[in-house]
């Protein structure tokens, strides 16, 4: 069964799919930066993959600022939605 007709079959409307949207997303991408956080910070066990050759790593304490700040926002985002549609801060 694909999505398409779980849709039809549950009667979602159709001005309410970008809210459904916005909800599936921030419940993939929630666990998501909880599950790889040791991937955002530098000072790990494991080796560093440069995704552009000439980035350079983020040193020590800014790593854990950016990545509180990425979750911070991600949990003020989600928080203050409330199934408003706003595509402008899409």
């Amino acid at each position: 069964m694909n999505l398409s007709s779980l849709i039809m079959r549950f009667g979602v409307k159709s001005d309410r799919k970008l809210v459904w949207l916005k909800i599936t997303l921030a419940l993939a991408l929630g666990p998501g930066l909880i599950l790889s956080w040791r991937l955002w910070i530098s000072s790990r066990q494991f080796p560093l993959v440069p995704v552009i050759a000439n980035l350079p790593t983020v040193p020590f304490p800014l790593d854990y600022i950016w990545s509180w700040r990425v979750r911070l926002a991600f949990s003020i985002k989600c928080a203050g939605s409330h199934g408003s549609i706003n595509t402008s801060s899409c």
